[in-house]
């Protein structure tokens, strides 16, 4: 758990010769009250029952006697701060934050795959194959979960002998977890440019990725070359380069 302290104004800091003499005078009151709330919890403890449980159980039956005995909310502070960093471990992750955005779904791995919407330029971590989806949503499972999910498989028992998911986000999390800033996107004004080209001008054999460097094709940078060597559509300003370079 964080433990945010005040912060100390100039007017108020102390010098170690001015705060250890206080410091001793406090000592016995602070370790005195230290002891009777641990006498306190040990009394209640065995009394505290949890409906669930977070990871270290142990630990949130003690911040429940606290509670109990002083009136605070700790423990729903420390499940709040667990779902917290679970949600936040859950932005890093591509492909989860896209389930996110499309809400429930049941199906296999591959279904999955194919119901996501995959970005124009997929990042590194996105699932190739069905085979890796599973394996993302197995290690993830537990944290998604902890944030508040409903992620469950039935290990392939069914008529299909492939495992079938069922994934429900927790509602909000599509808003939450696509909240980070992000540039726009120049890829889609050059697909979409590039569609347009292709509409008034007619379907091109090629796809509408530059040969050379793979990015979305510009439609007013865009060079056919059959030269006996290649045949392909590229970009103008990667044929020069390409030519710079002496081919």
């Amino acid at each position: 758990m964080t433990i945010n302290f005040r912060l100390i104004g100039e007017d108020a800091r102390l010098t170690e010769a001015e705060m250890w003499p206080r410091y001793r005078v406090a000592h016995p009151r602070i370790l005195g009250s230290i002891l009777d709330l641990a006498a306190s919890v040990n009394r209640v403890l065995p009394s505290v029952s949890l409906g669930k449980k977070p990871r270290m159980a142990d630990f949130a039956l003690i911040l429940a006697a606290v509670d109990e005995i002083l009136g605070t909310n700790g423990l729903q502070v420390y499940v709040e701060k667990q779902n917290e960093l679970a949600t936040d471990s859950l932005t890093g992750d591509s492909f989860i934050t896209a389930i996110a955005k499309m809400g429930p779904f049941t199906g296999t791995s591959a279904e999955i795959l194919d119901w996501t919407i995959k970005p124009e330029k997929p990042p590194r971590d996105w699932p190739a194959n069905a085979r890796a989806v599973t394996q993302r949503l197995k290690r993830q499972a537990p944290v998604m979960r902890k944030a508040g999910w409903q992620v469950e498989h039935d290990d392939g028992r069914n008529h299909k002998n492939v495992a079938i998911w069922t994934i429900t986000p927790r509602p909000g999390d599509a808003r939450i977890l696509s909240s980070q800033p992000s540039q726009p996107s120049q890829d889609g004004a050059k697909r979409e440019s590039a569609r347009n080209a292709r509409h008034e001008y007619g379907p091109s054999p090629y796809d509408e990725h530059c040969h050379q460097c793979g990015d979305p094709l510009d439609a007013d940078d865009i060079l056919d070359v059959s030269d006996g060597e290649r045949d392909a559509t590229i970009h103008r300003r990667c044929e020069i380069a390409w030519s710079e370079a002496g081919r």
